[in-house]
C-alpha cells in the first residue's frame, strides 16, 4: 500500500499559510468534508491522477502545498453565521481520490483554524491577557460540518493531530 508523499517543503508552506497542526484521516472522511456532490465527485474520479504521478509532482517541487482544511472554530465566516466546525477551504481532493484507488486508508492533512474565517496559529489566553498561544488540537470543535453540504457532518478524533508549532 503507497502512500502520499508529503515533503518539508508542503509542510513549510502549511506553516506559511498558519496551519495549526497536522491531521492524520482517511481519504474518505477528507472528500466527505469537501465534495458537493455525486456528480461532483464523478468529475474528481475522472480527473485523478495514478498516486505516483502525486507522489513525482511533489518530489519535484511542482505541489507544494499538502491536502489542507480550514475549519470554523468560532462560527464566523467572514461575518456570516456558519456551523461551528465548519469547513471553509480545502485542498487535496484530487489526492485523496489517488490514495483511495491506490488501496491506501489515510492521508496527512494540514488543519487550519479560522476565527472570523481568518486564518489564525495563535489566539490570546483570556480577554484580559494580551498573552498568546499556539493553537492547540483542544481548541478544533470536534464535528466538523461539510464545506459544500451542510449536512454532512463528522466526528473528528483530533488526538492524533501534531502540532506544526510546539506545544
Amino acid at each position: 500500500m503507497q502512500s502520499l508523499t508529503i515533503t518539508q517543503r508542503m509542510i513549510d508552506s502549511a506553516k506559511d499559510n498558519k496551519a495549526a497542526g497536522l491531521l492524520r484521516m482517511r481519504p474518505e472522511d477528507f472528500l466527505f468534508l469537501t465534495v458537493g456532490s455525486d456528480d461532483h465527485h464523478d468529475m474528481i474520479k475522472r480527473h485523478t491522477q495514478p498516486l505516483d504521478q502525486y507522489n513525482e509532482w511533489a518530489k519535484q517541487g511542482v505541489i507544494i502545498n499538502m491536502p489542507s482544511l480550514k475549519i470554523s472554530c468560532d462560527g464566523d465566516a467572514f461575518g456570516q453565521r456558519v456551523e461551528v466546525g465548519k469547513v471553509l477551504s480545502h485542498e487535496g481532493r484530487h489526492r485523496a481520490q489517488s490514495i483511495i484507488n491506490a488501496g491506501g486508508n489515510y492521508m496527512i492533512v494540514a488543519i487550519t483554524a479560522a476565527f472570523g474565517g481568518y486564518a489564525r496559529y495563535k489566539i490570546h489566553e483570556g480577554p484580559e491577557d494580551m498573552k498568546q498561544r499556539y493553537i492547540r488540537a483542544s481548541d478544533f470543535p470536534a464535528t466538523w460540518y461539510g464545506e459544500f453540504q451542510h449536512h454532512r457532518k463528522l466526528t473528528v478524533d483530533l488526538s492524533n493531530m501534531r502540532s506544526l508549532w510546539g506545544k
